[in-house]
């Protein structure tokens, strides 16, 4: 039903654009796997004179570019042959000659594929693009020793710190605590890393915890705010 809507859109709207367009499911550029998990992937490239020879590509880290390709004319599928039986693909030309969706499936993600860059495209310049597939990366925070407001003013304390590798967490919840009691005041809200506090007072200085989590793990770290007194 998705792609089928996705189709209708495209089709009216670009009907007449001479780019090669690229359009794709999912549509983030980062796949989140779990390890056993089948991955499917999506593509569809409109306007494509060589749509016979749309391709995946594919790169493990540290590893060369690799392609596999379905023709969609003779519907062959050529695999790199140390990933024969790992990876699975199939497509159809759509509307007329210059209209072409393929699907591929990479059948057990394991550890191995962790950061695999897999690339749809034509295999020409600027015709192509980018999925990493990756394992959840627990969160990464810093540390913010202080914070200073001004009675009745606004601050923002953004907490997040830099992830292991190009891969970012997704967060699942985000909480924030002072001197370990849940915070719940109106004008305090927590957005994933950012803590904001809105017409802050005095009394709610003191030392504060974030604790941020997802599907590897929780990481907290603590920020102590200090609301000073306005003077005129």
């Amino acid at each position: 039903m998705e792609e089928s809507l996705l189709l209708s859109i495209l089709f009216s709207s670009l009907a007449l654009c001479q780019i090669v367009t690229i359009y794709r499911i999912p549509l983030s550029e980062y796949v989140i796997a779990s390890e056993g998990e089948e991955i499917s992937l999506y593509c569809l490239t409109i306007n494509n004179v060589h749509q016979a020879q749309t391709s995946w590509f594919i790169r493990k880290v540290g590893e060369s570019l690799r392609s596999t390709s379905y023709n969609g004319s003779t519907g062959e599928l050529t695999e790199p042959s140390d990933f024969i039986g790992q990876f699975t693909a199939t497509g159809d030309l759509l509307q007329g000659t210059l209209t072409f969706q393929t699907n591929f499936t990479l059948l057990n993600f394991t550890r191995e594929f962790d950061l695999t860059q897999i690339t749809c495209g034509t295999g020409n310049a600027g015709e192509s693009f980018i999925y990493t597939i990756g394992l959840p990366v627990t969160p990464s925070l810093m540390t913010n020793d202080s914070v200073q407001a001004v009675e009745d003013g606004d601050v923002s304390v953004d907490l997040q710190g830099r992830p292991p590798n190009a891969f970012p967490p997704t967060i699942t919840s985000s909480q924030l605590s002072l001197n370990d009691n849940p915070v719940s005041n109106t004008g305090v809200t927590v957005n994933d890393y950012t803590a904001s506090f809105t017409n802050v007072q005095r009394n709610q200085s003191g030392i504060y915890t974030l604790t941020v989590s997802n599907d590897a793990g929780t990481s907290n770290t603590t920020f102590t705010l200090d609301v000073q007194c306005m003077y005129i």
